[in-house]
C-alpha cells in the first residue's frame, strides 16, 4: 500500500508550478502530505497557522516545526491573537486563509497544497446540502483552482482518511488529534462521527464516502456545462461596458432560465466589484424576481453592486 499511495501522489506532481508552499496543521491529513512531498524529494514551504484557541496550540505549532526539520524542511509559523467575535469557526477559517494567501504572495510562491481528503470533501457535500446551496455549492472540494492569483491544489482527495492514517502508521509517523474535531456541538464534527457512520451502516454496497464523491463529481461536471451554456448565450445580451458600468438587453435575460440569471449575477458581482462574497440566495431570488417586474424603470441594490432598469437595459454599477 505505501508505495501504491506514493505512486498515486506523485502522478500529478509534474504539473505543480514550482515553488510550493503545504499548509500543515498536524492532523493526520495534513501529516500524510508532508511526508508524501519529502518523499518525492519535493522542497515546499511548510506553512503552520496557530490560532491560540487552545492552550497546547504553542507547543503543537512547535511540534509540527519540528518534525518539518527532521525532514529538511522550513516552517514559517503564523499566529492569531485574538478572533473577531460572532462565528469562530469562519473567523479562524479566514484568518488562517489570510495567512496562508498572504505569505504565499510575500514570498513569490504559486502553489499552495492544501491536505482535504476524500472524508472531507463528503463532509462539505453533506453540508451544502444542508444549507441549501446550489449547484456550485454542491460541487464540493474542488482538487485545482485559481484563487486571488494563488494555485490552490488539493492533492489528496483521492484518499480517504483511513488510508491515510493507515500509510502513517505503517511508517511509523505519528500525528496531531485536534480535540475540537469531536466537539458535535458543531455541525462539521457531528457529520463526521454521527450523520457519516449511520450512513455507512445503512449502504450496502460500496462506502458513502466513495458515493458523495462520484455525487460530487458528477455535479461539477454539471456545474462546468451550465458555465460553457453561460458562454454560449452572452452574445444574446448585448452586453455594453464602460470603466466599472455595464448594462445589457432586458428581454433576453428575463427569458432566461433562472439558474442562468443566477451564475450571470455571480459572474457580473465578481467581476465588477472585485468581492470574493457572492450575494446571499435571498439577494440572488430578489434579482429574478425584479427581472419580472413589468415596470420599465427599478433599481435593487446587492452587495456592493447597484442594479437599475431603465426601458429595455439591466445597468449593473458598483457602489
Amino acid at each position: 500500500m505505501p508505495a501504491t499511495l506514493l505512486a498515486r501522489f506523485q502522478l500529478a506532481i509534474p504539473s505543480w508550478p514550482l515553488p510550493l508552499a503545504a499548509a500543515i496543521s498536524g492532523g493526520s491529513d495534513s501529516i500524510a502530505l508532508m511526508h508524501l512531498l519529502a518523499q518525492s524529494h519535493l522542497h515546499p514551504l511548510i506553512l503552520h497557522f496557530n490560532h491560540n484557541l487552545r492552550p497546547a496550540s504553542g507547543d503543537e505549532a512547535a511540534w509540527v516545526a519540528a518534525e518539518a526539520a527532521k525532514l529538511g524542511l522550513s516552517c514559517h509559523i503564523g499566529h492569531c491573537d485574538a478572533l473577531p467575535s460572532g462565528n469562530l469557526y469562519e473567523a479562524a477559517r479566514l484568518a488562517r486563509y489570510e495567512f496562508l494567501t498572504t505569505t504565499c504572495h510575500q514570498r513569490h510562491i504559486p502553489t499552495l497544497l492544501i491536505a482535504h481528503q476524500a472524508n472531507d470533501s463528503a463532509e462539505t457535500l453533506l453540508h451544502h446540502l444542508l444549507r441549501g446551496s446550489g449547484l456550485s455549492g454542491l460541487s464540493s472540494l474542488v482538487p485545482d483552482r485559481l484563487e486571488n492569483g494563488l494555485r490552490l491544489i488539493r492533492p489528496l482527495l483521492g484518499f480517504d482518511r483511513e488510508t491515510l492514517r493507515h500509510w502513517l502508521r505503517d511508517q511509523n509517523l505519528a500525528w496531531l488529534d485536534d480535540p475540537s474535531n469531536a466537539n458535535i456541538h458543531h455541525l462539521r464534527p457531528r457529520l463526521r462521527h454521527q450523520v457519516l457512520p449511520c450512513l455507512e451502516q445503512a449502504q450496502t454496497t460500496g462506502t458513502p464516502v466513495l458515493a458523495l464523491n462520484r455525487s460530487a463529481q458528477l455535479l461539477k461536471e454539471a456545474n462546468a456545462a451550465l458555465e460553457w451554456s453561460l458562454d454560449q448565450l452572452l452574445p444574446q445580451l448585448d452586453i455594453r461596458s464602460e470603466e466599472n458600468l455595464l448594462s445589457l438587453d432586458h428581454t433576453s435575460l428575463a427569458q432566461w432560465p433562472t439558474e442562468l440569471q443566477d451564475r450571470l449575477l455571480l459572474r457580473l458581482h465578481r467581476q465588477l466589484t472585485h468581492c470574493g462574497h457572492p450575494p446571499n440566495g435571498r439577494a440572488r431570488t430578489a434579482f429574478q424576481e425584479m427581472l419580472l417586474n413589468p415596470k420599465s424603470q427599478w433599481m435593487l441594490t446587492i452587495h456592493r453592486l447597484t442594479i437599475r432598469r431603465v426601458k429595455t437595459r439591466v445597468y449593473f454599477l458598483p457602489k
